[in-house]
Order: structure tokens, then sequence, then C-alpha cells
């Protein structure tokens, strides 16, 4: 889903270890359950070539109903929103420089 919302915006993602890229982004997505059902909490970390970090990313959305296991109220639409809102996040970062 991110590689999708970033092509639609433009925003080019090398999908390979090694490939030269500007930058190099590493996230995680976290299924907690909640009062009501389960939220995803997602951290994206961009770092430059150097590896140092230069931006963080992150958030948390409502997911649906889950019994027991938090991902089973994650649907494609919740991981649509989190794409989109990463990308969005991301897009404004490198408007303003990426720095």
């Amino acid at each position: 889903e991110i590689a999708v919302q970033a092509e639609a915006n433009r925003i080019k993602l090398v999908q390979r270890i090694g490939a030269p890229a500007t930058y190099r982004a590493k996230g995680f997505l976290s299924a907690v359950s909640s009062d009501n059902g389960a939220n995803v909490v997602y951290v994206f970390d961009i770092f430059d070539a150097t590896g140092k970090r230069l931006h963080r990313i992150s958030g948390e959305r409502q997911a649906g109903v889950s019994s027991g296991d938090p991902w089973s109220g994650v649907g494609t639409t919740t991981l649509t929103q989190i794409a989109t809102d990463v990308v969005f996040q991301l897009d404004v970062w490198l408007a303003g420089g990426g720095q």
C-alpha cells in the first residue's frame, strides 16, 4: 500500500537493499488491543545515506473489532489509511527540504 501511495504522489521508492537511494526508511506496524477493538501503531524512521536518522513518521489508527489477536481486526482499509498517512507526511517533509 505504501508503494501504491508513493507512486500516486510521484515519490520514487527503491525496494531492495543495496540499491542507490537518497534516503532509507525503516518502519514497523504493531496492532494492540483497545477498549474499542484494535489500534495499529506505526513508526517509520527516515535515514540519510550514512545511516543518520533525519526524521520520524508515526501515528495510530483505529482498526475494527478483534477477537483475541488484535491483527484480526485490521483490514485493508486501515492499512490503506496508514499508507496514505505515511506517504503524506513523507511528502510534506520532502517538500520542506528533507532535512
